[in-house]
């Protein structure tokens, strides 16, 4: 058996070897669990890094605003090839979504507000309690969108960024994992499947 098996990788170690040495391309394309082929992109590269854990990020002009378990960092990425931190808070941050001058922060314990006006000095402006780790959060005007294993959907007026007031809860799942919103719906990743929420009335999702 094992005479077997060594005559029978000759072959393709000789493929290999031909391969290697005409300097083909054997990454050329994947293929796909649908059985179809897809070229992959040859002209991508990484150009610059900004290491840590980080669990989300979000991007507006020339920064890109990280989240850790443990810290809110705002990254100066005027130089992709350096990005480099230039302003942070001392905050848990599972997702952010982002409204010009305002950060909406999704953490362990709740949904906090913050000012980004001045990207070295991040400031947080108003906060909200969770039952529950927020997962997903996404802003449409006036409104925010946070999904927590608890409450599920929460809905939040934050016209008054320093008083953000829960309009609405709707336990979509346990287990809520990412969410989308576009004009009046929503949609709710989960392990269950995806929900679509009617949200025109925040007060009755």
């Amino acid at each position: 058996m094992r005479n077997h098996r060594t005559r029978a990788a000759g072959p393709y170690a000789f493929l290999v070897v031909l391969l290697l040495t005409t300097g083909c391309n054997i990454t050329a394309h994947v293929r796909h669990p649908t059985g179809a082929d897809h070229a992959m992109a040859k002209n991508v590269q990484l150009v610059g890094r900004f290491g840590g854990p980080l669990l989300s990020v979000a991007v507006q002009g020339n920064y890109a605003y990280a989240g850790f378990s443990f810290e809110f960092a705002v990254v100066d990425i005027g130089d992709p090839a350096q990005p480099r931190r230039v302003g942070y808070l001392p905050l848990a941050t599972n997702a952010i979504a982002l409204s010009e001058e305002l950060a909406y922060v999704g953490g362990r314990d709740g949904l906090s507000v913050v000012a980004i006006n001045d990207p070295f000095q991040p400031k947080i402006l108003g906060w909200l309690a969770t039952a529950a780790a927020v997962t997903d959060v996404a802003q449409a005007g006036s409104i925010v969108y946070l999904l927590d294993g608890i409450n599920g959907l929460s809905i939040v007026d934050v016209r008054h960024p320093t008083l953000p007031q829960r309009l609405s809860t709707l336990l979509v799942s346990t287990q809520p994992e990412g969410l989308a919103v576009a004009g009046n719906h929503l949609y709710v990743a989960t392990y269950e499947g995806l929900f679509v929420i009617d949200v025109a009335d925040p007060h009755h999702p």
